[in-house]
């Protein structure tokens, strides 16, 4: 993505009257390049980017200068990109001892029954006399 479509977004904001902080922001979490958008600040700042038109101009005539305030340079707080946010998961709780016992128990029961179920009759037969 072009340094120059940065800056067509950055205008369009600041002519809806987001401030250039907030419009930055925007342009990050939509998933422009941090940097990008800061050489976009920094040259629209300096007149660089002046000759680009605002999307919905019907004579695509520049912003004048004069509606911009002075743009920041310089320490302009880093907003993370979402794939540096913080996305850990909470920690899981360890399931329960009694859980886990309970659970093979049950499996041993089934299964039992199971063999019981399919074995019975044999068994049954085997123990007659």
């Amino acid at each position: 993505m072009s340094i120059e479509e940065v800056a067509v977004g950055l205008k369009n904001a600041l002519v809806r009257g987001q401030t250039i902080e907030k419009a930055m922001q925007s342009l990050i979490l939509a998933g422009y390049d941090p940097k990008d958008v800061q050489e976009a600040v920094r040259q629209t700042n300096q007149g660089v980017i002046g000759n680009i038109g605002v999307v919905g101009e019907t004579n695509n005539s520049p912003i004048p200068p004069q509606e911009f305030k002075k743009l920041p340079t310089e320490n302009v707080q880093q907003i993370p990109a979402p794939s540096d946010w913080n996305t850990q998961q909470k920690p899981k709780k360890p399931i329960p001892k009694w859980l886990i016992f309970s659970l093979i128990g049950v499996g041993i029961l089934i299964l039992i029954l199971t063999l019981l179920g399919i074995f019975g009759q044999m068994i049954l037969n085997a123990l007659k006399p």
